[in-house]
């Protein structure tokens, strides 16, 4: 080992520069991450897309439309449900009471309509039953409904039939 010659030193390596901007050295106490103070805030403080924006908005529209159509269903489904209870019973003026309040809540039901038209006819109601069936006129119907709109059809053309032969007869 010669004596003129200095120990060597360790090296000192230099700082690390922030990753994004290339500047100033990273701070290790807000981050771990290899970015310095101004970029960490700017990635932070950056805006939500307006995509996401849209989307949040869209469906705090659909949340607050099924708030103010619940109660009108709920109401519409319960008044169904005592209709069916007093048509099991047979005591059709009351169900037709009851599908009456579920029809006002909801109007364009085939299947409210459907069962309306049949207790009203069952409570010798022709008229309002008549009413409802011409209503439902054009109406799509599962296979249910169409058989007691079938039945219903039936039952009208036999009142007439009767009618007629009522009133054709001295």
């Amino acid at each position: 080992m010669d004596v003129d010659t200095p120990p060597s030193l360790p090296s000192a390596e230099p700082p690390p520069l922030c990753k994004l901007c290339g500047n100033s050295p990273p701070s290790p106490e807000t981050t771990s991450l290899p970015i310095c103070e101004p970029c960490r805030l700017g990635l932070v403080r950056r805006p939500l897309p307006a995509w996401v924006k849209a989307a949040a908005a869209l469906s705090v529209l659909i949340v607050l439309a099924a708030f103010i159509r619940f109660p009108a269903a709920a109401k519409a489904g319960v008044h169904f449900e005592r209709g069916v209870r007093w048509e099991r019973a047979d005591d059709f003026g009351k169900a037709v009471q009851e599908y009456e309040v579920a029809r006002a809540n909801r109007p364009a039901s085939v299947k409210i309509g459907v069962r309306l038209a049949y207790v009203a006819f069952k409570s010798g109601d022709v008229r309002k039953s008549v009413e409802v069936m011409n209503s439902l006129a054009g109406s799509k119907v599962d296979k249910d409904e169409a058989r007691d709109a079938h039945w219903l059809e039936q039952q009208f053309d036999a009142t007439i039939k009767k009618a007629r032969e009522t009133s054709e007869t001295p």
